[in-house]
């Protein structure tokens, strides 16, 4: 509960746990260091950017599920309180159907730590990819339920470089047209593994795998697709791998500022252009590109 002590104290004699935050720096502090917090309320004018911010910040630098409200300072407590409570109830009522999900988040864990063997970067990478994912659908009218899907398949966008060898996955000089065209398999071969059995991620997520180096434009890989016919978990993602990978350091380039990874996204550069992205997203993106900044500083080192 932040900015809202009259409804924290409602709570507590209902004899739910609350945990009081003054300011956005702290609410964020509690929350990365208590998973079991399920619902975040706050004010809007909380020290710190304010409700908003701690809300839009929350969403995107947490992998968790969290019920989130923005409340008034005007309102009694108990105005505030019970639809906290009636949301915490509905919680408890889906308990079963949380436990089974949670579990499945739990193996889908299991594939993005085999997918990062090879370096820690790799693994922030993935995770990072996830996290964009998520955010760009929300922004793009997604459900909530679709968003949480496409941010665990991301994750696993990469898992093809598995059978990469390192001497060509971390090679600083450019590949030769026999090392590309290696490298450039990963994408049917993480299609391979995703496919070996069905669910709505596993789906989601090999699809992904499959298509996103293609480009709306045409002439990406490996089939050339272009526009409506490339899925659109893939052009959603194949944003979000350029963004992080202009922003990253690599053993043959510096890693871009955040102003200047966004404007070769919008308007282009020497290597990027415009039109190799789904025009909705990148609009979209347009939107949450701060966003995309956060989880960037927040992932980088976490």
């Amino acid at each position: 509960m932040a900015g809202h002590p009259g409804a924290a104290a409602i709570l507590r004699h209902h004899d739910v746990p609350v945990v009081e935050a003054a300011s956005v720096q702290d609410a964020m502090r509690h929350l990365w260091s208590d998973p079991a917090i399920s619902v975040v309320a706050s004010v809007m004018n909380l020290p710190g950017g304010g409700g908003q911010r701690l809300i839009d910040t929350a969403r995107i630098a947490l992998g968790r599920d969290l019920n989130m409200m923005i409340v008034s300072p005007l309102k009694s407590g108990s105005d505030v309180a019970l639809p906290i409570l009636a949301r915490l109830s509905r919680e408890a009522a889906r308990g079963a159907d949380a436990e089974t999900a949670n579990e499945v988040d739990k193996l889908f864990e299991c594939l993005a730590v085999a997918a990062e063997h090879k370096d820690n970067e790799t693994g922030r990478h993935n995770r990072r990819i996830g996290r964009y994912a998520g955010t760009l659908a929300a922004a793009m009218g997604w459900r909530p339920s679709h968003c949480r899907t496409i941010e665990l398949a991301a994750s696993l966008h990469d898992i093809g470089k598995i059978g990469i060898p390192d001497t060509i996955l971390f090679k600083s000089s450019p590949l030769t047209p026999e090392e590309r065209i290696r490298m450039e398999h990963h994408t049917v071969a993480g299609h391979q593994i995703l496919s070996a059995a069905s669910s709505p991620v596993l789906d989601c997520a090999a699809n992904i795998a499959l298509h996103h180096h293609e480009r709306w434009s045409g002439g990406g890989y490996p089939f050339g697709l272009r526009g409506t016919a490339i899925p659109i978990e893939a052009r959603i993602v194949a944003l979000c791998d350029v963004y992080d990978a202009l922003r990253s350091a690599r053993p043959y380039k510096a890693g871009f500022s955040h102003q200047t990874a966004v404007a070769a996204l919008l308007t282009g550069d020497d290597r990027t252009s415009s039109d190799h992205f789904d025009p909705a997203a990148l609009e979209a993106f347009r939107h949450v590109q701060s966003g995309f900044d956060d989880i960037f500083s927040l992932m980088a080192e976490n």
